[in-house]
């Protein structure tokens, strides 16, 4: 699976766009005919973006945890109770800037320093969690996050859509998704929406799940409509 633009190990170009487009073009060369498109969280916006941009490739799309948004105005609030560096950063405030900055010129001490402050999480991904630059991190975040609504690119994608929440996923509140899941059944979307127990982190806490979500979404299994399981 890629990392993001921007993120982890991909290049950190500084004068990208970091919109939803500049993701998507990013990530187009691994959408090949057939291909399942799986994205969580930031990653699960932009998958449903390609997926609506090269739908004669796509077989199927599985969303996990992907933020469900109305407008602007909710994402703000939603994105300021998720830490003090997105708080900072959707804020535009300058020690946003500042600390960012540090952090990448210190980026050994930020790494060996993440598992520390991000207590919930694998090490490693903690870890991970500071593989970004300030341009990559604060426009991936005005721009898709904040700034970008799935649901014409759900509303456009005429293949499969599976969307997985967390009963505790802290980034897209049970309102959101119920708004979201009446929205597509407005639209007459081929989407299934699941709610399972867990958190916004259920590739990590609940792996298995996940295996067989792909697998059903390839095997063309998934149902449509709202799904509620343990």
């Amino acid at each position: 699976m890629p990392d993001l633009l921007g993120f982890g190990r991909s290049p950190k170009p500084s004068d990208a766009s970091y919109d939803i487009a500049c993701h998507v073009a990013r990530i187009a060369p691994f959408v090949t005919p057939g291909s399942v498109l799986v994205g969580h969280s930031t990653g699960a916006l932009i998958a449903a973006a390609a997926a609506a941009t090269h739908a004669d490739l796509v077989r199927a799309v599985v969303l996990i945890g992907m933020p469900a948004y109305e407008t602007a105005e909710e994402a703000i609030r939603a994105v300021t109770r998720l830490g003090w560096l997105a708080k900072a950063t959707a804020e535009n405030r300058v020690v946003a800037h500042w600390i960012c900055n540090a952090m990448c010129r210190l980026r050994p001490v930020a790494k060996a320093a993440a598992p520390l402050f991000v207590r919930n999480l694998p090490a490693g991904v903690a870890q991970d969690g500071v593989m970004h630059t300030w341009p990559s991190y604060s426009r991936t975040l005005h721009n898709v996050v904040l700034g970008h609504r799935p649901l014409p690119d759900l509303i456009a994608i005429k293949q499969p859509v599976t969307l997985l929440y967390g009963t505790r996923d802290a980034e897209s509140s049970t309102e959101a998704v119920g708004r979201l899941t009446a929205s597509l059944e407005r639209s007459n979307s081929r989407a299934n929406v699941r709610i399972v127990n867990g958190d916004h982190h259920l590739p990590i806490r609940r792996p298995e799940l996940i295996r067989q979500v792909i697998l059903d979404a390839t095997t063309g299994h998934s149902e449509l409509g709202v799904e509620h399981d343990s």
